[in-house]
């Protein structure tokens, strides 16, 4: 697995992305095509999202907490829910424990972050385009293996004691994690990857030929890359400063039901 052997090489190596966009596009594909002939069409492209929605909001919203990507929201939101389909008897523990590796693996964050509660999320979620009398969302029983109803449906109702429940293993897991984990925002992570980009280029002696390592530079902000071209002297970034007042959290929800 590239990921799991050099995270960085992989993210930037053109002919990987090339391959993992594609194999996206050929699975989102037919679920539009198909989109009103069944609800998996629906649930599999949502999958996670349910979570992941207030997860990301309130991250905007709460001291302390890094406001998060909508990619990153909606890679806890999967490990979560996947603990929801487990704790229904569902999705099976290897299938979970699944879940943490691959994410891990591509360098997304795996554990909600400490500050937002549960309570919190849980009044967020309702708030979700899913939600009617209680949160709707699909779930797996195995990685690519949608748990069906009996009446043929995919979208399962699920009452918020399981997503509390579920929520509260990714705490624990989270409190009893040791170590470092990928993290591709760090300011270490930023340095190590320019390192080895630079390291690459020597060793094919082409290093500076075309000028495009040299003119530009990384440098991570708080949840994302910021790009300095030093021969355009411009700066793109897509942070946040996360300094929005709590009362406004309720107004202008990112990601809610939009996607």
């Amino acid at each position: 697995d590239p990921l799991a052997k050099d995270l960085h090489k992989a993210l930037r190596d053109p002919e990987y992305l090339q391959m993992v966009c594609r194999e996206c596009i050929d699975y989102k594909v037919p679920t539009l095509i198909h989109y009103n002939e069944t609800d998996f069409n629906e649930m599999v492209p949502q999958y996670g999202h349910a979570i992941a929605h207030a997860i990301e909001t309130l991250s905007f919203y709460t001291p302390g907490v890094a406001p998060l990507l909508h990619g990153e929201a909606v890679s806890i939101g999967m490990v979560v829910t996947a603990e929801v389909g487990y704790i229904m008897g569902y999705t099976t523990a290897e299938t979970v424990q699944q879940h943490y590796d691959f994410m891990n693996q591509a360098g997304l964050p795996v554990f909600c972050p400490k500050g937002i509660e549960i309570d919190r999320i849980l009044n967020k979620m309702k708030y979700d385009k899913h939600f009617v009398k209680t949160p709707t969302m699909g779930l797996l029983k195995t990685i690519g293996n949608m748990h069906q109803k009996e009446d043929g449906d995919f979208a399962v109702e699920v009452d918020t004691e399981f997503i509390s429940e579920a929520l509260q293993a990714n705490f624990e897991r989270r409190d009893a994690f040791v170590g470092e984990p990928r993290d591709l925002y760090t300011l270490d992570a930023a340095a190590k990857a320019q390192q080895s980009e630079i390291q690459a280029a020597v060793e094919e002696d082409d290093y500076g030929m075309n000028g495009s390592m040299k003119d530009k530079t990384y440098f991570p902000s708080s949840s994302s890359f910021t790009v300095v071209s030093m021969s355009e002297s411009s700066v793109l970034t897509t942070s946040s400063d996360g300094d929005d007042d709590e009362e406004d959290e309720d107004r202008a929800s990112p990601g809610l039901g939009l996607d």
